[in-house]
């Protein structure tokens, strides 16, 4: 079986975050498809930091409402702070790390 990759997507400004635009991601589809030995199950989506728990719901349903539109059934949406939101959106992956281990420490 091929691997299963998601493909990142950025949907809001952020300089921290890097992704496919929506428009970008739309015109490579068909060149992504081709992939192999890869295969695209999924798209998965970072919400800037600090963004209203509103806002983070319309940016996680505004990924679902593209991976329908591509045929997608995978949507790697949420972490500790938003998955909840991603949830509620559709995510069918969530990652949970500093739920569950506690804060990065910081790195100077």
């Amino acid at each position: 079986m091929a691997p299963a990759v998601f493909l990142q997507v950025k949907l809001r400004v952020d300089p921290s975050k890097t992704g496919l635009s929506a428009e970008d991601l739309r015109q490579l589809w068909p060149r992504l498809q081709r992939l192999e030995p890869l295969r695209c199950v999924g798209l998965m989506t970072i919400a800037p930091q600090d963004l209203p728990r509103a806002e983070s719901l319309a940016l996680f349903g505004d990924c679902a409402a593209l991976a329908r539109d591509l045929g997608l059934a995978e949507l790697s949406m949420g972490m500790s702070g938003d998955w909840r939101e991603a949830a509620a959106a559709g995510s069918t992956w969530v990652r949970i790390g500093s739920g569950l281990f506690g804060p990065k420490p910081c790195q100077s």
